[in-house]
């Protein structure tokens, strides 16, 4: 009977080392996964950065609504960047305040464009209305 108690005992310990173990590698597998999922992220980051800075050269900024594109565009990025940097430097401070200014800028472009657009549908109705009713016979 000793022997069987024993027999189970050394099983059940077995047992829970390799439950243990399981759960080691799979706490290792979790980690990996986060790691995998932040460079994953970084990547993405990186891409979407390349994408946005290939979009700001291509804009023709002659126009009000490319130029709140624009800065819709550098805003982001600043943001981007000051979310990289640490807390507590002087360097952050600087890269929000640039995003704040860009932030600004999209606001006045969109606005300018806004009332460039209205202005315009004015002027064709106001040709429109002006324009002499055509004859009938």
């Amino acid at each position: 009977m000793a022997e069987i108690q024993c027999g189970m005992t050394r099983g059940r310990a077995e047992g829970e080392l390799t439950a243990a173990r399981r759960d080691e590698v799979a706490e290792r597998d979790d980690e990996g996964r986060e790691d995998g999922a932040r460079t994953g992220a970084k990547r993405r980051v990186s891409r979407v950065r390349l994408t946005a800075s290939s979009w700001m050269k291509s804009l023709d900024r002659s126009k009000a609504s490319a130029d709140a594109q624009f800065s819709a565009l550098e805003a982001f990025l600043l943001l981007r960047q000051a979310d990289e940097s640490d807390e507590a430097s002087q360097d952050k401070v600087e890269v929000l305040r640039e995003a704040l200014a860009a932030a600004r800028a999209l606001v006045v472009a969109a606005n300018y464009a806004l009332s460039q657009s209205a202005d315009t549908r004015r002027a064709a109705a106001c040709a429109a209305s002006a324009r002499p009713a055509p004859e009938h016979d």
